[in-house]
């Protein structure tokens, strides 16, 4: 594997980056998201312990500017496109503390984040936080996360790294497991894994970020689906990540393949066959209740599709990676 590498160059720093004394550093990667960041650092303003702000613009189209904060703020921008764990290895390789903190431009950090994260990492390489989304009207296809315990999948919208193991792990890998070119896919969850394995890892409920929600159509979802394809050869770098059986990426998934099964064995076999659809069908319908704006058959057709495309996309990571994932 290689490090996701590109050059940067430093744009700007408020004027309390000179002399500061930090305890942790916060590394940001963003994107054409200008508007977000004065959220951030109102939520970064509000922190217990001081800290200092790597802001990495990975070549916005609208460039992001330098806040206006009495932080230490150091602002960086990429020479070109080239994802999120290529700009977080290029700022935190300029941290000038211990402790690295990682969150995404479109998190709400709570008061206490840092200082949760400072007082569970000792003893520990990596350490994730809690993230909810926050509590605000979306459309029925906007996204949000939420993590309520350690998932594998150690997502870089909460984490704590010590320095020294972040620098032993070599940073953030290049895995290319959507193909060259696309954004990234699992390098959190296999840069994660690679440090709690060596320096070990936990959960800090209390560091907890609130997450935005992120505007998007059924288009949008389909895609999210698609991109499963990675996940396969995520599990072959991340053998320890949690599938149902060994097999299946979730119990939904399980569902779906049943009930795909059942559908094309109606076709061939028998008619009863299609029986094993129900649960599938049935979990369409409820989950509908969630995605409001349509008919609620409407929807609960949309997400049947969109599991189909999801499926699909796990068979060809599945064949591409010589790993099954179901």
């Amino acid at each position: 594997m290689m490090r996701a590498e590109v050059a940067v160059t430093e744009v700007d720093r408020t004027a309390a980056w000179d002399g500061a004394t930090p305890i942790a550093t916060v590394v940001v990667a963003t994107c054409d998201r200008a508007p977000w960041l004065p959220g951030l650092i109102r939520s970064l303003e509000q922190q217990a312990i001081s800290l200092e702000l790597v802001l990495v613009d990975d070549a916005s189209q609208a460039p992001a500017s330098l806040p206006s904060t009495d932080l230490p703020v150091l602002l960086l921008r990429t020479h070109r496109r080239a994802g999120p764990s290529a700009a977080r290895n290029a700022g935190a390789v300029r941290r000038r503390t211990g402790t690295l903190l990682l969150t995404d431009d479109d998190c709400l950090p709570d008061p206490g984040w840092a200082q949760a994260h400072l007082t569970a990492l000792p003893g520990h390489g990596i350490v994730q936080g809690a993230t909810s989304p926050v509590d605000d009207e979306h459309g029925p296809w906007d996204r949000s996360i939420a993590v309520g315990g350690l998932t594998g999948l150690w997502e870089t919208c909460n984490l704590a790294v010590d320095g020294r193991a972040f620098d032993d792990a070599g940073g953030f890998a290049e895995l290319g497991l959507l193909g060259s070119g696309s954004r990234g896919f699992g390098e959190d969850a296999e840069l994660g894994a690679r440090i709690a394995r060596v320096a070990g890892g936990a959960f800090a409920p209390g560091a907890t970020v609130r997450h935005r929600w992120i505007a998007g159509d059924y288009r949008d979802h389909l895609s999210g689906r698609a991109r499963l394809a990675g996940f396969p050869g995520l599990v072959r770098h991340v053998p320890e990540l949690p599938l149902v059986g060994g097999l299946a990426l979730s119990r939904r998934t399980v569902v779906t393949d049943v009930g795909l099964l059942g559908l094309a064995a109606a076709v061939v076999v028998a008619p009863w066959t299609a029986l094993a659809a129900v649960p599938w069908a049935v979990r369409s319908f409820k989950d509908a209740g969630d995605r409001p704006g349509r008919p609620r058959p409407v929807r609960a057709g949309q997400l049947a599709l969109a599991d189909v495309v999801g499926a699909a996309a796990l068979l060809r990571g599945s064949a591409r990676a010589r790993r099954p994932v179901l």
